[in-house]
């Protein structure tokens, strides 16, 4: 019986010891790869803003599949909290890091642009997702150009396939989603902001582009 009971013990620990290497591997495989995608970024090769007439706000550019096309801070969860957006959120996608919803609206546009990441491995962009607040800010920078959103709607749970938290809002609206548990996929976590003001070159936009 004894034995029994440590031969299942140290089957237990080759197991948590397997799954933690392979977090580690995780993480650090997408550490390298937000390196590189932030170095990319700052080359001035990525997408540059699209500034029109006739809109009084830019509107980001969109990237290739898997590539990066802007920077995401969100100040709640770190003054060094910074990570590199890519274009998609199929499970390829967000090994890199944030992703953004094909088919949604850039920051910048009307309607309901969205942003995915995971919770928990690959780095835990989103592990602190809870803790975001109203009025929180969020910022999306590509090129010269600062989005800078904040929270309207605090974190709220809803099921694995609710498609609807991407269907089109009034206003310039940003949508955050990310797993709920922590470290599972059970439901999703999400959190609605509003653009709030526009930077260029640290000035901030003239012209308020909050919606009523």
């Amino acid at each position: 019986m004894v034995r029994r009971f440590v031969a299942v013990v140290v089957l237990l620990g080759l197991v948590a010891g397997g799954v933690a290497l392979r977090l580690g591997y995780d993480d650090w495989r997408t550490d390298r790869t937000q390196e590189g995608l932030q170095q990319e970024l700052s080359l001035g090769t990525a997408p540059r803003p699209v500034v029109r007439k006739d809109v009084p706000v830019p509107v980001a550019s969109r990237s290739a599949y898997k590539k990066p096309f802007a920077e995401l801070r969100i100040p709640r969860f770190g003054e060094d909290w910074e990570w590199a957006v890519v274009e998609g959120t199929d499970a390829p996608a967000l090994e890199l890091g944030p992703g953004h919803y094909p088919g949604t609206p850039m920051p910048g546009e009307e309607g309901n642009a969205a942003i995915a990441a995971h919770r928990a491995g690959h780095g835990d962009p989103f592990i602190d997702f809870d803790l975001l607040r109203r009025g929180d800010p969020v910022e999306i920078t590509q090129g010269d150009t600062t989005w800078v959103y904040r929270i309207v709607r605090e974190p709220w749970m809803v099921a694995a396939d609710a498609h609807h938290v991407l269907d089109p809002l009034p206003g310039r609206k940003l949508t955050l989603t990310t797993c709920w548990p922590k470290y599972g996929s059970s439901k999703r976590l999400i959190a609605v902001a509003e653009l709030d003001d526009v930077r260029v070159d640290d000035r901030v936009s003239a012209a308020p582009v909050a919606s009523p």
